[in-house]
């Protein structure tokens, strides 16, 4: 069965990280690293991109409302909200996946303090332009690239155009280390702030996320996944809709467990092939670009010229999204259904193309050593699956 995803780092990125034990911490060469590539002057390593996200936002106090987008990772309000703020949801654009100047403009409120644009999927959003305008009305911009590492916008890196920018490792993103983030900034108090709540490091350890990071290798090969993506199918059953719980704020308890070292130093070894490992997931969207061209009921997002996009997956806008996924797990292909929530539901709020994204989006799988033979397998299974689920 081919995955929906497999982790960016090699068992041989692992062993180099792990034969590094003794050597000094990988964390200043990443984190200067990151500020040289977006054009920051600090950066500070982090457990997670949630816990940058908390640790900005406990900087800029906690009065007023956050605007984030409503189709998005529920691990981002969660963020807002463990910091005192509190979050309101734009909704997406047509595209399906981001938050646009229009959608944010509908959104503000009198206590607006904070926009949190993301580059869902590592697709590029409006950026300069929602940039201009909260510049233009005095809001801080913190830029969640968490899931766009190495994507342009007119030449631009993004997560270089806010005030202050998330990126993140966790398994699922462009450059995966198991867990990690970093928060980039522009203000040095809030540089020493953040550095202060981490306390004094750099963080030792790893040998969980060292263990954990062979055993996904060698779980998400072909060879072995088939049978795990069937268990938990049958155990999840058709339920790719939800409306989930947000976790209760625990104020800064998470957001100041530090980066475990075996991270950050996965993530080093990983740093020179960023731009292949870009290359190679624009090169699958293109070719499922071409694949599936021409097919009824079936619509994926579109850039402008003047975006490289990062794509941690290929977003797809399908009639049935269960249907659909299950008719592609019995072909041998497990596609993401992520979200499969709209996360402003958990608070109320229902915002139209948000939930139907939430209801009809699916991702193809764009890791950088997928094959052209498999993703091609991938186009014909999406084709002959949506032929049988929507005959008409």
């Amino acid at each position: 069965m081919i995955p929906r995803f497999r982790p960016t780092f090699t068992l041989r990125h692992i062993r180099e990280a792990a034969l590094d034990w003794t050597k000094a911490s990988a964390e200043p060469t990443l984190a200067d690293t990151l500020a040289r590539m977006l054009g920051f002057e600090h950066a500070v390593v982090t457990g997670s991109g949630r816990a940058a996200l908390t640790l900005a936002l406990n900087f800029l106090g906690n009065e007023g409302e956050v605007v984030i987008p409503a189709y998005n990772c529920l691990a981002v309000a969660e963020a807002v909200m463990a910091a005192g703020w509190t979050p309101v949801f734009a909704d997406v654009g047509e595209d399906g996946v981001n938050m646009t100047l229009e959608t944010l403009k509908a959104a503000l409120t009198p206590n607006t303090r904070v926009v949190m644009p993301t580059h869902q999927f590592g697709l590029p959003c409006e950026i300069q332009a929602i940039t201009d305008f909260c510049r233009s009305r005095q809001l801080f911009v913190l830029e969640d690239a968490a899931p766009a590492l190495g994507a342009m916008v007119g030449g631009k890196p993004a997560g270089s155009f806010g005030d202050a920018a998330v990126v993140s490792f966790h398994l699922t993103k462009v450059l995966a280390a198991v867990q990690g983030g970093c928060l980039l900034m522009r203000s040095k108090a809030m540089a020493a702030a953040t550095r202060k709540h981490l306390g004094p490091g750099p963080a030792s350890g790893g040998w969980p996320q060292l263990a954990k990071a062979v055993a996904l290798r060698l779980l998400t090969n072909p060879l072995v996944y088939g049978g795990l993506a069937r268990v938990r199918a049958r155990r999840q059953g058709e339920d790719l809709y939800q409306v989930l719980e947000m976790a209760k704020a625990n104020g800064l308890d998470d957001a100041t467990v530090r980066c475990p070292a075996f991270c950050a130093r996965l993530a080093v070894k990983q740093l020179d092939g960023l731009a292949t490992n870009v290359a190679r997931r624009n090169a699958l969207g293109r070719l499922y670009a071409r694949e599936l061209k021409g097919i009824n009921g079936l619509s994926f997002p579109q850039w402008p010229g003047d975006t490289v996009a990062a794509l941690v997956q290929f977003p797809l806008l399908v009639p049935d999204k269960p249907k659909t996924y299950y008719a592609m797990l019995r072909r041998g292909v497990d596609v993401s259904w992520n979200f499969r929530y709209c996360c402003s539901a958990s608070l109320g709020h229902h915002p139209a193309r948000s939930v139907y994204s939430a209801k009809h989006l699916i991702g193809l799988p764009t890791y950088p050593s997928l094959t052209d033979l498999q993703a091609q397998e991938i186009g014909r299974a999406l084709g002959e699956s949506l032929k049988e689920t929507n005959p008409a």
